[in-house]
């Protein structure tokens, strides 16, 4: 059993001889292109960003200082993409369920005719190999864990973060925030 990709096991036909049986064509259940396609979209979107966002922190760094609309923007940005891979991955995890589910060796004798008939035993030769599907999985919810600590470091360069600092100081009695120790002092 080949195919390219595993996400549209419906389109797999079972047209052969088994044990000297014809078959008439069989397909597997379920097409499961779009979450694959949801999953690979937000991945490319993500990494096009990190590279344009890096191409503006490296060229443009005075900008986003200075300007308090791109750190915002950049948080904003950020929480998107951290609850797009959280849907994306979420819809990947259900679809490799399916597809495992799909391509199971009882699946697959329930869908073929020739081992419905009496007296014909099926058994499989090799059995279909998803470590790369659960590796897909678990790399979409570690994108997920990263976006998510990545709002707390774009939060800390948004002007509301510097705010709530600000605010802070001010109900402590004091204008400006507290002047660090000198070093020297630090270490004697």
């Amino acid at each position: 059993m080949l195919w390219g990709w595993l996400n549209q096991v419906n389109l797999v036909e079972f047209n052969q001889t088994l044990c000297n049986h014809s078959t008439s064509p069989s397909y597997l259940a379920g097409d499961y292109a779009l979450p694959a396609e949801i999953y690979v979209g937000v991945g490319i979107s993500a990494f096009a960003y990190c590279a344009v966002s890096l191409l503006f922190y490296v060229c443009s760094m005075n900008i986003y200082t200075r300007t308090p609309i791109w750190p915002k923007t950049d948080l904003v940005i950020t929480v998107l993409f951290a609850v797009s891979w959280l849907i994306s991955a979420s819809l990947w995890t259900v679809a490799v369920q399916h597809i495992i589910a799909a391509t199971d060796t009882v699946s697959i004798h329930a869908i073929l005719s020739v081992c419905r008939e009496d007296g014909v035993v099926c058994d499989a030769a090799e059995s279909s190999d998803t470590r790369d599907l659960k590796l897909s999985v678990n790399c979409g919810f570690l994108n997920v864990i990263i976006w998510t600590v990545n709002i707390f470091f774009t939060y800390n360069e948004t002007p509301w973060h510097n705010q709530r600092k600000t605010i802070r100081y001010q109900r402590l009695g004091t204008q400006n925030e507290p002047k660090e120790a000198p070093l020297r002092h630090l270490l004697s």
